[in-house]
């Protein structure tokens, strides 16, 4: 069995849209993989915790790191490690 994951941003654009693109993704995991996938996500999620003082569950949207938000400046005074 595979487990998938599936996520949409933007919208179609059929009425006043105000947005030109919509984007669909999707991710596919074979359910002998999960335990692994889902290890190597918390880590990940640690080390962004730990690096980059991002909350474990805290969603991260890519449109925030370039509107006026303020919500990501921490990034930009944080210790960068690698």
């Amino acid at each position: 069995m595979y487990l998938v994951y599936v996520d949409e941003s933007g919208d179609t654009g059929l009425v006043k849209s105000p947005t030109r693109y919509f984007i669909l993704s999707a991710l596919i995991v074979h359910e002998s993989n999960w335990n692994k996938f889902i290890d190597d996500i918390i880590e990940f999620r640690k080390r962004l915790r730990d690096n980059y003082k991002f909350k474990l569950r805290e969603e991260i949207h890519a449109a925030e790191f370039f509107q006026t938000s303020k919500k990501y400046d921490h990034l930009y005074t944080c210790n960068m490690k690698s």
